[in-house]
């Protein structure tokens, strides 16, 4: 077989910042999968302009120290002046620097490949990081049969308004590489493939699609949890104009002028701030049942997320855009029904499990929320169905879709 190469570029980046976002996730998935799967793979990190490339056991080693948050150590010479970067992420960097064979410039990890690996390699990307022209064309050259690529979504060309200004024509360029390199686009559903081979059909692009669905962390699974009294319910996700909060904050203030206070159900919106949603943070800061009604929770591990989701009613997903919906499938993996907006990539993944609401209007959802609270007042067989039927995505039927069988 030949020798495995996976890019960590994105998760060394993200040391220090917080909790993983879905694409975060996705690339520990294959990280772990990499390990358990392959003889001797190689790891591969871009350190400002170096490139690093690791082995297994060191990588072994970063992933134990809970993927690079726990490290101890020194801060090496080449990270100790970054004083823009985290502390924890300048001392994972200077871990992989230390860890690493050598550290080359793009010309040099072009020879250390076609020297090092005559029988070829294969070269994976999960994170989007190093999807450049004059990086991605260099490997085949060096000796890659294989480039494989995942496109998580097409979300910043089909919807540039819910993206930073620069982000679009990066993302371009990004799929441009890919179209002209790539030999395998993974796709983590038919919607996002979709889109993008709706991008690549006036460009040269000969890569085969692979559609995986995600799968889930075992931490999510099915607890015996009374639901709460009033009703909670749960948004997850970074708090930023695509997910559409604002909606759900219509919704309650809306409720509280037709509900007493104290039957009133909590919201609990889970996730860290994002970019430019200062309106929306304004009016939350505002309302009068912020921090009692509402509740935000910018830092939670996946334990107290499973309890929370655990406790709650439904999992409010009113996004405006998705590729996939990460969490949605966490709330059924944990056993609570999803209400979430009318958009094609739920209507693929959730079918007839879910509720399906209009994104743009709030007074659906509040009818949704008193049938809700109707039905919980008055106790019935119902009242305590669960989800324990629905087929869960898994890992492993992931990568047997993306990787073959284990041999």
């Amino acid at each position: 077989m030949k020798r495995q190469v996976l890019d960590i570029t994105r998760t060394v980046s993200r040391v220090g910042r917080g909790l993983p976002t879905g694409i975060d996730r996705v690339e520990r998935a294959y990280i772990q999968e990499f390990i358990d799967r392959f003889d001797k793979p190689l790891f591969l990190a871009k350190l400002k302009d170096d490139y690093a490339v690791i082995d297994v056991k060191s990588v072994v080693e970063f992933v134990n120290a809970q993927f690079g948050e726990k490290l101890v150590g020194k801060i090496g010479v080449r990270e100790r002046f970054r004083f823009k970067l985290p502390k924890q992420q300048r001392l994972a960097r200077s871990f992989i620097r230390k860890q690493a064979r050598s550290q080359f410039k793009i010309n040099g990890l072009v020879n250390f490949f076609s020297h090092g690996f005559p029988d070829g390699f294969e070269y994976t990307n999960i994170g989007h990081s190093n999807l450049h022209s004059d990086f991605l064309s260099r490997l085949k050259p060096a000796g890659c049969t294989k480039i494989r690529v995942m496109i998580h979504d097409m979300i910043p060309l089909d919807f540039p308004q819910y993206c930073k200004e620069k982000t679009p024509q990066e993302f371009k360029a990004k799929m441009n590489a890919v179209a002209n390199t790539a030999d395998v686009i993974i796709c983590n559903s038919e919607y996002t493939k979709t889109r993008v081979k709706a991008y690549y059909s006036q460009m040269p692009a000969k890569a085969s699609y692979i559609v995986a669905y995600l799968g889930v962390s075992p931490s999510f699974k099915i607890q015996e949890k009374e639901k709460t009294t009033p009703l909670s319910f749960v948004i997850l996700g970074t708090i930023e104009a695509r997910k559409n909060h604002s909606l759900l904050l219509d919704a309650w203030e809306d409720l509280f002028k037709r509900v007493p206070i104290e039957q009133m159900p909590v919201l609990h919106i889970v996730g860290k701030r994002g970019w430019e949603n200062d309106t929306f943070f304004g009016r939350l800061k505002a309302s009068e049942l912020y921090g009692n009604k509402i509740i935000e929770h910018n830092l939670m591990d996946d334990a107290r997320l499973n309890e929370l989701l655990s406790s709650a009613a439904a999992l409010l997903f009113p996004s405006f855009a998705e590729g996939y919906g990460l969490p949605a499938i966490e709330a059924q993996a944990v056993g609570i029904p999803v209400i979430c907006s009318d958009i094609p990539v739920f209507q693929e993944l959730l079918g007839k499990t879910a509720s399906f609401l209009p994104s743009e209007q709030s007074g659906p959802w509040v009818d949704k929320l008193l049938d809700l609270m109707a039905e919980n007042a008055t106790p019935s067989e119902n009242n305590n169905k669960t989800l324990q039927d629905v087929e869960i995505p898994s890992w492993s039927a992931h990568f047997c879709h993306v990787l073959g069988a284990k041999i």
